[in-house]
This record gives C-alpha cells, structure tokens and sequence, in this order.
C-alpha cells in the first residue's frame, strides 16, 4: 500500500466517508470491487489542495 496523496481524511472505512482537511466538505470515493479505493480518492472534488493544508503545530511537554 502507498501513501495516500490529497487533502482527505478517512473518517468511517465501512462507508468510506471522506473529509476535506482544508474545507471539510464531505464524500464517498469510489471504490473498486477489491475494496480499495481508486487512485485520487482522497483528493478534494471542491478543488482544495495540499499546499493549502496547515503544517501541524508541535508543542513540547512543559511539564505543567
């Protein structure tokens, strides 16, 4: 398996549901009969991109 090129999030593997990170819209890739998804699933329909995406912030452990 590869890693997973777009801006969406997997939310329920038994539907398949799908969220845009960037928008948070919501769909349902296709998937093939193997049960995988097609290639592009997870990249927005609306047209939002990876370069939209926010880098995570990383906070260390103060110790608070």
């Amino acid at each position: 398996m590869t890693e997973s090129k777009g801006t969406g999030k997997l939310l329920d593997i038994d539907s398949g549901k799908v969220e845009c990170q960037v928008c948070k819209k919501v769909w349902y890739p296709p998937i093939r009969p193997d049960g995988w998804f097609t290639e592009g699933a997870f990249q927005c329909p609306f047209g939002c991109t990876e370069t939209e995406l926010i880098p995570n912030e990383h906070y260390q452990d103060t110790g608070r």
